[in-house]
């Protein structure tokens, strides 16, 4: 999937549960379909062409990034019973910084 990333976030977790554990959140907005996602998930599961998730002073300088993304969608039971699904990305393939007054 080639898709556009936007407001690459990463933190780390502080509730008793997750504390030590680094997440990701960003919006992702897939090109071929035209369509934008909110993704939030553990950093462990996030696989980076270089191996390294971006700090905020990187952030700041390198993105927005056009990509090549792994991704899939898992369903599970909501809150009500009712199937629910949940959006992840895999792997990131490649990524590059664009420049979008440039597009």
């Amino acid at each position: 999937m080639k898709a556009l990333i936007l407001n690459f976030r990463s933190f780390e977790g502080k509730k008793e549960t997750s504390k030590g554990k680094l997440f990701v959140t960003f919006d992702m907005y897939d090109v071929e379909k035209n369509m934008l996602f909110k993704v939030f998930q553990d950093a462990g599961t996030l696989l980076t062409p270089d191996g390294v998730i971006p700090n905020r002073d990187d952030v700041q300088k390198t993105f927005p990034r056009i990509a090549n993304l792994e991704t899939r969608l898992e369903q599970y039971p909501g809150p009500d019973g009712r199937p629910a699904c949940k959006f992840y990305v895999d792997a990131i393939k490649d990524w590059k910084y664009v420049d979008l007054k440039k597009l």
